[in-house]
């Protein structure tokens, strides 16, 4: 189905009260007019035999669109997914993991995010999800031992500018 095509409720009307047919039928078709719609259902039922048939049984009195189209639906269904990450994933993401970095990016919103990134050890690229610009050469991680230099975190990894693929401080 085309992002173009509406769904159209067709309602005909019986025209000869001694027919035994119902009072009116109501047809449902997509199409990307109201004209295409009487169409459709015309064709589909205008045969010897048919509803409409030879004889003029039925008439059309109402063409009504129902509901969105196709695109519509579509844009529909994407703010409500917009609305459930804003709502439900990232209050229950941890800050500073690659879920939440992951999240951001598809709201459109890890433009204010550091760059950095490196690679574990088992191939993996990690990119630091700490906010673009917390660069500080005194920076000194919260381990024992830890040397000052700019370190960049994502998730459980730590790294420092060493391990960096890209310049640390530019966001994306």
């Amino acid at each position: 189905m085309s992002d173009d095509l509406n769904r159209y409720r067709v309602v005909a009307q019986r025209t000869d009260d001694a027919h035994q047919g119902a009072v009116a039928l109501t047809n449902y078709v997509y199409a990307r007019s109201v004209e295409e719609a009487v169409l459709k259902v015309r064709q589909r039922n205008e045969r010897p035999g048919g509803l409409y048939g030879d004889q003029g049984l039925y008439r059309v009195v109402e063409v009504a669109l129902e509901g969105l189209s196709a695109g519509e639906r579509g844009r529909a269904a994407l703010v409500r997914l917009e609305v459930y990450v804003r709502e439900t994933v990232l209050p229950r993401t941890h800050p500073n993991s690659m879920q939440w970095r992951r999240a951001l990016e598809a709201l459109g919103e890890a433009g204010g995010l550091c760059t950095a990134r490196t690679v574990d050890g088992d191939g993996d690229v990690i990119v630091c999800t700490r906010g673009a610009g917390h660069y500080d050469p005194d920076d000194v991680p919260p381990f024992r031992g830890g040397e000052p230099g700019g370190w960049h975190k994502a998730g459980a990894v730590i790294w420092n500018d060493r391990g960096a693929a890209c310049v640390p401080h530019a966001a994306v």
